[in-house]
């Protein structure tokens, strides 16, 4: 093997090490931002342990009619939906730090409960995907256009 040869594999490897180390801080960044954003989110007044705290009672939408009642229905659905999707967005920037610092480290000294941690929230995220999923398939999307039913009516509403 000649000097040239082996310039080559040393040139080679170095920008293989430089790469190696672009990834790396590339990986450092990206956690660094993760955690940021963890952050911010259980911190504020939309994360998942304070968005249930200010929530409206019936009385705010009125009493004794059943309009009121209805949105005060809608309000409650939508609100306790806005807590689980909290939550679960928490998660997934929970398990995205976690997988980026293992991914940092070759995945050595990875603990049981690292390890448990994120199998529970796949866990959680499917399930919360599963119960959306039926219920958008329950309820599909109104396109704006009739149904077979309605074409088939007749009349104009």
């Amino acid at each position: 093997m000649g000097f040239g040869e082996v310039r080559d594999q040393l040139d080679a490897g170095s920008q293989g090490i430089m790469n190696f180390l672009a990834d790396l801080q590339t990986l450092e960044s990206f956690k660094k931002r993760i955690d940021n954003v963890l952050s911010d989110l259980e911190t504020s007044a939309a994360g998942p342990n304070n968005i249930g705290q200010d929530a409206l009672s019936s009385s705010h939408f009125g009493v004794g009619f059943s309009e009121a009642s209805a949105l005060f229905g809608a309000y409650r659905t939508v609100h306790s939906e806005l807590e689980k999707l909290s939550k679960v967005f928490a998660d997934q920037i929970e398990a995205m730090s976690m997988l980026v610092n293992m991914a940092n480290n070759d995945y050595r000294n990875v603990d049981e409960e690292q390890r448990l941690r994120l199998w529970e929230i796949r866990r959680s995220t499917k399930a919360y995907a599963e119960t959306h999923r039926q219920a958008a398939d329950e309820h599909p999307k109104d396109t704006g256009k009739p149904t077979p039913e309605e074409s088939t009516a007749g009349g104009t509403a």
